[in-house]
């Protein structure tokens, strides 16, 4: 009854990271071209440092997509793996290629939980760059009383 306990949450975790891998993947899009937007036309320079926190949103938020783009390829990499080793298995308990998928697996696995981490952490940076970058653009508009910086 453990191990069936085990295969539950392990597959509900699995499907939360998932989830919150996607979810940090569209918002990092959608941030990015909504900042693009913000810049759709304008011909004006629009101050060093918003060029700079504007660059560095940008950069950190594609940082954010493509580390979510291979968190997901590598979870399709280490599934296919798991499954041709629970195939083996199954046919076979002594198959000597067991050992070195399952090394394979616990590397894969590594790298999905940097790739998550990674995403998470570049995520978080890229939402306060862009908050930081809206305050500093449309600060004066938002917030009359405060100078524009810039």
């Amino acid at each position: 009854m453990t191990q069936e306990s085990f295969r539950h949450w392990q597959g509900k975790s699995i499907d939360q990271k998932q989830s919150a891998s996607t979810l940090m993947f569209g918002l990092s899009a959608g941030s990015l071209a909504f900042t693009a937007s913000l810049l759709d036309g304008v011909t004006a320079y629009i101050g060093c440092f918003q060029s700079v926190l504007f660059h560095l949103h940008g950069a950190v938020q594609v940082c954010s997509i493509g580390a979510g783009v291979l968190f997901s390829l590598n979870r399709v990499r280490d599934f296919d793996l798991t499954a041709q080793v629970a195939r083996k298995r199954e046919n076979n308990h002594v198959d000597p290629a067991l050992k070195a998928m399952r090394e394979t697996l616990r590397k894969l696995g590594r790298i999905t939980r940097r790739l998550y981490f990674f995403q998470g952490i570049s995520f978080v940076v890229g939402v306060l760059l862009f908050l930081w970058f809206v305050l500093v653009r449309h600060g004066a508009a938002l917030y009359p009383s405060i100078p524009a910086a810039g």
